[in-house]
C-alpha cells in the first residue's frame, strides 16, 4: 500500500476531527441567576435551513439544561440571538487522461471543497438591551457539518454557562 494511500485518509479524519476553537466572555457585574426565561431575537441564520434548524434545536436544549426556559405568556428576561456563517473555498485537483474503452483519453479533475464554519450566540438582558454573554465558535470542516458536530460545537459554547 502506498504511503499516499495510508496519509490521506489520516490527514481527512485529523480535519474533520479537530474540536471547534470557542472563546466565550460575559459581563462579570451581570447576575445570572435572576434570568429565567428567554426569547429569540432577530440574528443571522445558517444559509441552509436544516443547519439552522439543527443549531436553534442544539441552543433550545443546552438552554433547558441551564435551567433557562422560552417565555410564553411574559417578557423574556434574555433574547438569544445567532449568527452563522461559513467562508468556503474550492481547489480543482486532478486533470488526469484515463483511457477509456475506445482508446482515447478524458481528462478528468474533481472539486474539492473546504471551509470553515462560525457561529457566535448573544444572550442580551431585554430589558436593557445589553449584550451580558457571547459565545464564538469557529470549526474547519470539510464538506458538510453533521448535526453531531453542531450538537458539540454548542455544547462545547454552554459548558460554563451560568458564568460565575
Amino acid at each position: 500500500m502506498s504511503t499516499r494511500r495510508i496519509l490521506i485518509p489520516v490527514i481527512l479524519l485529523l480535519a474533520s476531527s479537530a474540536l471547534a476553537g470557542v472563546k466565550v466572555s460575559f459581563e462579570e457585574s451581570v447576575d445570572f441567576t435572576r434570568y429565567r426565561t428567554y426569547a429569540w431575537g432577530k440574528g443571522t441564520p445558517a444559509a441552509r435551513g436544516n443547519y439552522q434548524e439543527w443549531i436553534v434545536a442544539a441552543i433550545t436544549r443546552e438552554l433547558g439544561e441551564t435551567g433557562l426556559r422560552p417565555a410564553t405568556d411574559e417578557e423574556p428576561d434574555l433574547l438569544v440571538v445567532s449568527v452563522a456563517f461559513a467562508q468556503l473555498e474550492m481547489a480543482i485537483q486532478g486533470g488526469y487522461v484515463h483511457l477509456t474503452n475506445w482508446n482515447f483519453g478524458v481528462i478528468t479533475s474533481d472539486a474539492v471543497g473546504s471551509g470553515t464554519g462560525h457561529l457566535a450566540i448573544d444572550l442580551v438582558d431585554a430589558a436593557s438591551g445589553d449584550v451580558i454573554w457571547r459565545a464564538v465558535a469557529q470549526e474547519t470542516f470539510l464538506d458538510d457539518i453533521p448535526r453531531k458536530k453542531i450538537d458539540k460545537i454548542v455544547k462545547k459554547m454552554f459548558r460554563n454557562y451560568p458564568p460565575g
